[in-house]
């Protein structure tokens, strides 16, 4: 249960890694909330038409706060992240992304009450620390970009502490009812600022919204089985995917300093899973049936 669990979270990272490839694309010509109001309409469209019957009005009778505050968290998340991704480069961009982790074991402790041993603290700071060495401080300081990719962070970390939260949900109501309102806030903001894309683009936007659903089905198969503070220390390993392909893609050569930190990473991630618990967890269950 626990290595489906992770696999899951990977395959959410993976599709995340290769969305914001796409989203960096677009956002150099596009408005960053009409990226991301198409990808939210497409989502909820793919949805709608592959699913019909599944998609439940009782559960949105039931959740429906659920999918306004969530569509709400992940609406401006996404904007931000999709207005200030094209203006620095991606491994940098991942940096701050990567600091969700830490936030998600503050918001799990403080709002799920969940325990968060000093292991996963220990090896999620020791993760993050790694990240911030590969951030040039003199050449790239605090400036707006940085700021806004931090706050969507937050946002996005709100999204997972919801997302534990209502994990028993069905999914495909869940990812249809959130596009669909997601889509709905991002429209009343760009509303003024919309410009009409070309085909090339409303077929990547449709891309990220099949991509979304995706991942965001990833991300909640993950929580169904998982604590949040257990799962999010493998979210470090979309750093080295955004690496990656930031220099197939757009040239951005890693430096030294990069794979120095990429050890620290590993080392972080390594001690902040805490394997050990879950092992005895496991055993007094096999026991106890």
């Amino acid at each position: 249960m626990v290595l489906t669990a992770w696999l899951w979270f990977l395959f959410s990272l993976f599709i995340s890694a290769t969305n914001d490839i796409v989203v960096k694309s677009l956002g150099s010509h596009l408005p960053g909330f009409e990226v991301s109001f198409f990808r939210f309409f497409w989502a909820a469209f793919s949805l709608a038409l592959l699913y019909p019957k599944t998609i439940s009005i009782e559960s949105w009778k039931a959740n429906h706060k659920v999918h306004i505050t969530r569509a709400a968290l992940l609406c401006v998340g996404m904007g931000l992240w999709s207005s200030f991704l094209p203006r620095i480069p991606l491994s940098q961009a991942m940096i701050i992304n990567l600091s969700i982790p830490v936030l998600s074991l503050i918001f799990g402790r403080f709002l799920l009450k969940e325990n968060i041993t000093t292991r996963q603290y220990l090896g999620t700071f020791m993760s993050l620390s790694g990240m911030l060495l590969t951030v040039n401080w003199q050449a790239a300081p605090l400036s707006s970009p940085i700021i806004g990719l931090f706050i969507s962070a937050c946002f996005f970390s709100l999204c997972d502490i919801l997302n534990k939260i209502s994990a028993k949900e069905s999914l495909v109501s869940s990812l249809f009812f959130t596009a669909l309102y997601s889509s709905l806030f991002s429209l009343l903001i760009v509303w003024q600022n919309l410009q009409v894309p070309s085909y090339s683009d409303l077929a990547f936007t449709a891309l990220l919204g099949v991509n979304g659903n995706l991942m965001f089905y990833g991300m909640l198969k993950a929580f169904q089985t998982l604590k949040v503070s257990q799962v999010a220390p493998l979210k470090y390993f979309e750093f080295f995917l955004a690496t990656f392909l930031g220099w197939i893609f757009f040239q951005e050569h890693p430096s030294l300093v990069v794979f120095c930190a990429a050890s620290l990473v590993l080392i972080g991630s390594a001690v902040a899973l805490d394997t050990g618990t879950w092992r005895k967890k496991e055993t007094r269950t096999c026991v106890s049936t």
